[in-house]
């Protein structure tokens, strides 16, 4: 399963579906016969079966003869009489995969599900030989039912309102008043540290030569310049201040996050993958007119030429979030949630 987690992560996308499960099977008897019994009960009522596998580990000697693989079969088990017992038909594999014997098992899992079984059961067998106890073979060969799902991830805004509320209760119970804002993607800069411009009394802004004059010692001396030439050589002088290049750069459209460890929420004890999980936003301002030389859109280049909207900085990529943990009733399960993770920003 962590083979087929990583996968997820490298293609971002599974056409089989974004929920996987892995069952272990329990040894039971049937008409006398050990048979492998594996759990499917609990899916969604929601979820789209898309495809499911029967794995078998072959032992060494059994790997190197392909006589000897060939004679092993998988048959599925009818529990009830609106279903027929059926032969899975082997899946070829190929590289690291070559002690392994995988079954399809999809029409199996399909009817089980589709009758409200709460089962699936399969026989292994040998041609012309005995197989060796079910529970030994468990222990050695390691059989496995992999089920692929499709299920709606999209949140319903109703239940995350509600669990919002719960947990500010919980907080404020537990005297806990420091609760992080919520960040909105917007072409105003989130920094707290830029000053408000300087307002006359009747609320007017001063423009920028009116702000850099008052402050001219040596005003009124000299020949006397436009308004224009004045704020032009304002502008030249600050262009080529550091500072306030730095501070451009600073605000300039841009990622930030940080890493939230699992653990902190107390889901180390169940999610193997990932650790951490990066809780990334937006932040910046889009400077107008805006330059062909950034990784701006050309409808927010457009747009900035007008007196229209702010241009936005907002997400450009986004990723997948995957999940591999261990559900309530033990099974390993892979869960993929599409564009969870903000994997660029730009002016929009």
């Amino acid at each position: 399963m962590k083979n087929l987690y990583q996968i997820f992560i490298d293609e971002d996308f599974n056409e089989d579906g974004n929920l996987v499960r892995a069952i272990e099977p329990a040894v039971g008897k049937f008409e006398g016969q050990e048979v492998l019994v594996f759990d499917v009960d609990g899916f969604d009522a929601h979820e789209s079966i898309m495809r499911a596998e029967l794995h078998f580990y072959l032992r060494r000697r059994d790997a190197f003869s392909s006589r000897r693989s060939r004679q092993i079969r998988a048959k599925s088990i009818c529990v009830n009489e609106y279903c027929r017992q059926q032969t899975l038909k082997k899946i070829r594999t190929s590289g690291d995969e070559e002690y392994k014997v995988i079954w399809d098992a999809t029409k199996s899992v399909f009817d089980s599900y589709h009758l409200d079984a709460k089962q699936a059961v399969f026989r292994i067998t040998r041609e012309h030989s005995k197989m060796r106890p079910y529970s030994e073979m468990i222990r050695k060969s390691t059989p496995f039912l992999v089920i692929y799902s499709k299920v709606n991830h999209t949140l319903d805004t109703k239940q995350v309102i509600q669990q919002t509320e719960q947990t500010k209760r919980k907080r404020r119970d537990l005297g806990n008043e420091d609760l992080r804002e919520y960040y909105t993607y917007n072409s105003i800069p989130l920094d707290n540290d830029e000053r408000e411009p300087m307002r006359r009394k009747s609320g007017k802004k001063n423009s920028l030569s009116e702000e850099m004059s008052s402050e001219d010692v040596w005003q009124g001396f000299g020949e006397e310049t436009s308004r224009e030439e004045r704020e032009r050589k304002a502008n030249e002088e600050l262009a080529n201040d550091v500072r306030v290049v730095l501070l451009q750069n600073k605000n300039r459209c841009h990622k930030e996050g940080t890493l939230v460890s699992l653990k902190h929420f107390g889901w180390d004890k169940f999610v193997m993958e990932p650790r951490t999980i990066e809780t990334s936003f937006c932040k910046g301002k889009c400077a107008k007119p805006m330059l062909a030389s950034g990784k701006a859109s050309n409808h927010a280049m457009l747009q900035s030429l007008f007196a229209a909207e702010p241009v936005c900085c907002a997400p450009t990529n986004l990723k997948s979030l995957n999940f591999l943990y261990r559900d309530e009733k033990g099974r390993t399960v892979i869960r993929n949630y599409s564009k969870m993770l903000i994997g660029s920003c730009s002016c929009l």
